[in-house]
């Protein structure tokens, strides 16, 4: 007991510090620890689409099953059942009924193409089914209406790269639009195709008596372009299109039958250095304009070449200060 006591007495003195603990030994050794049965596989990525007049996605499931059909019938393509979908409305998105439908499909007959009309119902649906072909064109029209150029007519059903590529659905026909034919005016209306004086001097173009040059005229222009008989492909050119006392605005309206009541400006400039990063030898605009007191309007279609000094200047003009630029449906445009 006193020898127990003893020891005590003398592990109490000892710095705890100093004092080794025994943990036990783990022995570790090299081998691979066991891995999930998901680490070694690829994750599943989402398969890509190739698109509609898209960038190539060689991915797509659809190209190697277009291989595997051509290998089979080179001819399949045009084999295509097709099945269109479509409605007629007006400017204001109501049903157009009796609208003359021409379909066209391009198929593997002697001819290359077959070709079948029909018209629209009361609400201004129509179909095209039971056909076979590569794709159809859909051609509308109807007396008293103008039919708009930019909106898509042809449909392909084989090419699914293709732009106009189309997968019919009958509760989402394509929508046609056209516009009906409202009262026109007799308006000033010609076509003048001037030689443009390539030192800057401005010349002026009277559009309420056939385009004449005459200082009085509304419609000024002025350029310095190029004299050389064969122009370098870029070379230094300017040019401005002035309305005297009035304005132009600038538009890109398929039907500018309504022209602004405000808002133009006096001329417009187009500076055209060789460094221009945007460059061009030919400028086309369209603008509404706006001269005299009172106001009257017009609409100008203009085409400048800088190589040439040619100019090419297409204009409607309402002499009555309507702001109406729909033309009367005997109107013949004139040339000069």
């Amino acid at each position: 007991m006193i020898v127990a006591l003893a020891m005590l007495w003398l592990w109490r003195r000892v710095p705890s510090s100093s004092r080794v603990q025994q943990r036990p030994v783990v022995m570790q050794f090299n081998t691979p620890r066991p891995t999930s049965p998901q680490a070694n596989i690829t994750p599943e990525t989402t398969m890509g689409r190739q698109m509609p007049g898209g960038p190539l996605e060689p991915s797509d499931p659809r190209w190697k099953e277009r291989e595997m059909k051509r290998r089979i019938d080179p001819q399949y393509e045009w084999k295509m059942p097709i099945n269109f979908y479509g409605r007629v409305v007006d400017e204001n998105e109501q049903p157009v009924s009796g609208a003359s439908i021409a379909a066209q499909w391009s198929d593997l007959s002697p001819n290359g193409a077959t070709t079948e009309t029909s018209v629209s119902d009361n609400q201004g649906f129509f179909s095209i089914t039971g056909k076979t072909g590569r794709g159809i064109t859909i051609l509308i029209s109807k007396d008293g209406y103008y039919t708009p150029k930019r909106q898509q007519i042809s449909f392909d059903y084989a090419g699914f790269w293709e732009a106009d590529y189309y997968v019919p659905d009958p509760n989402n026909p394509v929508v046609f639009h056209i516009r009906k034919k409202n009262q026109g005016e007799a308006l000033s209306s010609g076509e003048i195709r001037p030689t443009i004086p390539a030192d800057g001097t401005p010349a002026r173009f009277d559009l309420l008596n056939g385009g004449t040059v005459s200082p009085d005229g509304q419609l000024e222009i002025a350029a310095v372009t190029n004299t050389e008989q064969y122009p370098p492909r870029i070379f230094n050119w300017r040019a401005t299109i002035l309305v005297p006392g009035g304005g132009l605005i600038e538009h890109n309206a398929e039907f500018p039958f309504e022209a602004p009541e405000g808002g133009y400006q006096p001329s417009v400039e187009f500076d055209m250095p060789t460094n221009a990063p945007d460059w061009k030898r030919v400028i086309e605009k369209s603008y509404f304009i706006e001269f005299g007191s009172p106001p009257r309007y017009g609409r100008i279609q203009i085409r400048l070449n800088g190589g040439s000094q040619k100019a090419s200047v297409s204009y409607w003009v309402n002499p009555t200060g309507s702001r109406n630029l729909e033309a009367s449906s005997n109107e013949q445009v004139s040339s000069r």
